[in-house]
């Protein structure tokens, strides 16, 4: 049975291309253009997703902020992969308690090797 992702991204095109690429390696995604869209969504979703990868910066809620708010929910177990386009992601990501870090523009293969690690796939019976 594929695993869930969540995006969130407040750019449309960057969310939606990462939907596509996820979705089409076996991955269904569910998206959100900001924090408190994706704590929203979280909390009215049958199926939980296995792996949020999170924008840092956005606006209304930005990444430091939903992660802040995860570890106060019930869905703090669920590992979170920061996107950003600043220089220090590798620094900033595990302070804020990442599972793991993607640098823009993200690289297909690093995303699909996060994505593997955090949310496998499980065969079918």
């Amino acid at each position: 049975m594929p695993s869930s992702v969540m995006i969130v991204e407040d750019d449309s095109d960057c969310r939606e291309s990462l939907a596509w690429v996820l979705e089409e390696h076996g991955h269904p995604t569910i998206t959100a253009a900001h924090g408190e869209q994706a704590l929203s969504t979280l909390a009215t979703t049958a199926i939980l997703p296995a792996l949020l990868v999170v924008d840092l910066v956005m606006p209304v809620m930005g990444g430091a902020r939903l992660l802040q708010a995860l570890r106060a929910s019930p869905w703090a177990s669920i590992p979170v992969i920061i996107l950003s386009a600043g220089a220090d992601v590798a620094q900033v990501a595990p302070r804020l308690g990442a599972a793991g870090w993607l640098r823009k523009p993200v690289d297909i293969d690093d995303l699909l090797a996060l994505v593997r690690q955090w949310a496998p796939t499980t065969p079918l019976p």
